[in-house]
């Protein structure tokens, strides 16, 4: 099981571990708390399209194909440079089109989520 990340002070820990298990915060305290701790969200970074196309070309196994594209200019085997050449781009450009579309269907779903819901206060406590 993941644990759970907890940014609260010291001070807030230990009035919330005072606080009854079906007590929930007050209207002023939630406000204190989001001005203090900020929303309740996970923050998102977005790339560069340029950083995102030439992801696919950087690892292990572009390197190689590289390698092998380096060789063949070196020796002028122009054909297999070629066909290899057309290959790495292939390769990027679908990888690049698959995570893009990935993307896209989590962005479409998110987008369907709820934007605002009721809830009920409570607090976890570290064991």
């Amino acid at each position: 099981m993941r644990e759970r990340s907890d940014a609260r002070t010291e001070e807030d820990r230990l009035v919330d571990l005072e606080r009854a298990e079906d007590e929930g915060l007050s209207g002023a305290e939630a406000a204190v708390r989001l001005e203090r701790y900020g929303p309740n969200a996970l923050t998102e970074e977005r790339q560069s399209l340029l950083l995102e196309i030439g992801s696919h070309f950087w690892g292990p196994i572009p390197w190689m194909i590289q390698a092998a594209l380096v060789l063949r200019a070196q020796t002028a085997r122009w054909a297999d440079f070629v066909i290899i050449a057309a290959l790495l781009l292939l390769n990027g450009v679908v990888g690049f089109w698959e995570e893009h579309q990935a993307k896209s269907a989590i962005d479409a779903l998110r987008d369907r989520l709820a934007q605002r819901a009721r809830l009920r206060r409570r607090f976890w406590r570290a064991s």
